[in-house]
């Protein structure tokens, strides 16, 4: 039985569901096995260098999967300060290879561009900022 895997859809960095939830990302993959859809429980492993790792147990519907990165081992803050990073799959003990590079999302840019100074305390309410203006 030879294992194919296809990634889908890559790591989704919504500012939104990073803010509710610090340590974790969302992720959705795709599994076939024969040239036929994946459907079952599998145990998968996923690491981000040697930065963090955690273990799994996947539910697999029609070959499609959805989880949440960090649910079981928080990924730590630090990881993202780090660049060329990738997240490793390993799929019921087999390493698949290549590795999901991540890519920053188009707001992750303009984060990058505010100035220092630009949010003042007074502006933080309730966990949002207000606009001076």
């Amino acid at each position: 039985m030879k294992l194919h895997f296809f990634i889908i859809f890559s790591l989704f960095f919504t500012s939104l569901a990073f803010a509710q939830n610090r340590n974790q990302l969302s992720y959705q993959g795709r599994v076939s096995q024969e040239g036929k859809p994946y459907s079952g429980k599998a145990t998968v492993s996923f690491a981000i260098g040697n930065l963090w790792t955690e273990q799994q147990e996947v539910d697999i519907r029609n070959g499609i999967y959805s989880i949440t990165l960090g649910k079981v081992t928080p990924i730590p803050n630090t990881v993202f300060s780090n660049t060329g990073l990738s997240l490793r799959i390993t799929f019921n003990g087999k390493t698949l290879v290549p590795d999901v590079p991540f890519y920053p999302v188009p707001y992750s840019y303009m984060a990058l561009s505010v100035d220092k100074d630009a949010i003042e305390g007074y502006m933080i309410k309730d966990k949002t900022i207000e606009s001076k203006h």
